[in-house]
């Protein structure tokens, strides 16, 4: 990761972000009844974050 990016952007702020457009998604998704998709999409973002908890500190401190 180098940190280089067109717009300066905090790494909480990123992380918050990524998060929130993640949950945004996913409930457009319950409240269109995709359940499946819904869970599918949070469960992989789970999974996503899970994974790479060193990216996550990264952003956390930075």
């Amino acid at each position: 990761m180098t940190g280089k990016t067109v717009v300066v952007t905090p790494g909480a702020v990123r992380l918050a972000l990524e998060i929130s457009l993640f949950a945004t998604v996913t409930a457009w998704l319950v409240i269109g009844e995709g359940y499946i998709p819904a869970a599918l999409l949070s469960g992989g973002a789970a999974v996503h974050y899970a994974s790479w908890p060193a990216r996550v500190r990264w952003l956390l401190a930075h």
